[in-house]
């Protein structure tokens, strides 16, 4: 059995009672999100598929790069 101190329950306390939402789970991604997205809208306007179809296959690699993180084994 594990003893923890004080500080050590607090933290623990504080991380298991923090709520984490839609808005840090998007804030997070931001960075990989945007620039794939930004792509996507410019091959939607300028009609360019290419561009379309590389920002779609950008965003799906974000999510099987991250899939094995949200999958309990």
């Amino acid at each position: 059995m594990v003893i923890l101190s004080r500080e050590e329950k607090a933290i623990v306390s504080r991380l298991l009672t923090e709520k984490t939402g839609f808005r840090n789970a998007i804030t997070s991604f931001l960075p990989y999100l945007l620039p794939a997205l930004i792509l996507a809208l410019y091959g939607i306007v300028q009609r360019e598929y290419i561009a379309f179809a590389l920002a779609f296959f950008a965003l799906f690699a974000i999510v099987v790069w991250q899939a094995p993180d949200t999958v309990d084994a």
